[in-house]
């Protein structure tokens, strides 16, 4: 039998009347126990001035590394965008000077009256190989360039991935410390620190009084 839920009706394709069940939400996650702050007059307040300066600390390396990743991938934007008008500056020049080589021949063919002869047809044939040849040749060195420049930059992202992580186990570790030491001065004072609710015994529950399709009936509830 459901409990819990709410009951309701809707209407079908057909036009028929179904009566429907909406279950009731799950219960919210109960929160991680946690200690409690040990009170100031525990233990000696310089663990405070120490605990506050190694945050500050640890917030400043951070701070830095990110300008310096930031400054990282402005730089490989930049060799990004010079590759690129390297490769046009590039590409255009090679097309202008074919386009003059094929000029200068044409003139040559003319001269010797073969302009629309076989000749001319296997020297463009030749000219446009060629053409193509130094088009890949330098399409090949701007396509490494960019790999270089990518696996650079990897390379260094990686190293801010790993500088970030130290920075996050050296402050916790700092202050895992701190907070033992705290702990044990407190302990030493009289402090006793609350311990953690222990889990309810498997099964444990109660008996509680419900309306359940219009009538009252006794549902057993877990804790």
């Amino acid at each position: 039998m459901a409990v819990g839920g709410s009951y309701g009706y809707t209407t079908g394709t057909t036009g028929a009347r179904y009566r429907t069940y909406k279950a009731p939400a799950p219960p919210a996650a109960a929160a991680p126990f946690a200690q409690p702050p040990i009170p100031p007059s525990f233990y000696n307040p310089q663990y405070d001035v120490e605990e506050a300066e190694g945050k500050r600390g640890g917030e400043q390396e951070r701070n830095k590394l990110a300008r310096n990743q930031g400054y990282s991938n402005t730089d490989y934007a930049i060799g990004l965008g010079r590759v690129s008008e390297n490769r046009t500056k590039a590409l255009r020049q090679l097309g202008e000077s074919f386009r003059r080589l094929g000029a200068r021949q044409g003139e040559a063919l003319s001269a010797a009256g073969e302009l629309s002869g076989g000749a001319a047809l296997a020297s463009a044939q030749v000219r446009a190989a060629n053409e193509g040849t130094q088009r890949g040749d330098l399409e090949t060195g701007f396509r490494n360039q960019e790999g270089q420049l990518a696996l650079g930059h990897q390379r260094q992202e990686e190293g801010y991935g790993e500088a970030f992580s130290n920075n996050a186990a050296n402050e916790r570790g700092f202050l895992e410390g701190l907070g033992k030491f705290k702990a044990k001065e407190a302990s030493d004072r009289g402090y006793e620190a609350p311990e953690a609710p222990t889990a309810p015994r498997k099964g444990a529950g109660k008996y509680v009084m419900k309306f359940i399709n219009g009538k009252r009936q006794r549902v057993y509830q877990a804790f």
